[in-house]
């Protein structure tokens, strides 16, 4: 016959569960809610992000082809991510970005700062 539990392991069990509950993301923020085409006016390439990488299109520098990587998401926190991006001065940045009310990203290197939209759907 098993005995139950003793209530000397009810704080571990209480800890553990409470853990595991902490480890998930908003649903409305993971990566590939994101998908699709992003534009910043502050960037010479727009982005077209599928799950956890960004590729550059309506490339608008001659450092770059279209489809180069240009964003690596390394994190997805609720509304806010954290990402390496390839900057004009030809640098990989570490960026934080932050999903606002009205659906841009506000994103931010330290130095900084920019927006990204995404772009309207083209018709067909």
């Amino acid at each position: 016959m098993r005995m139950p539990a003793s209530p000397r392991y009810l704080p571990a069990l209480l800890l553990v569960t409470a853990l595991a509950a902490c480890g998930h993301e908003a649903p409305f923020m993971n990566s590939r809610a994101l998908d699709g085409s992003w534009t910043s006016p502050q960037l010479p390439y727009d982005i077209a992000l599928n799950g956890m990488i960004g590729l550059a299109e309506d490339v608008r520098t001659k450092a770059l082809q279209e489809g180069d990587p240009v964003l690596r998401l390394s994190a997805v926190e609720g509304p806010r991510l954290t990402a390496r991006q390839w900057m004009p001065d030809g640098q990989w940045h570490s960026v934080v970005m932050e999903r606002a009310d009205d659906g841009t990203l506000q994103c931010t290197d330290g130095s900084q700062r920019w927006m990204l939209a995404r772009k309207p759907l083209k018709a067909l």
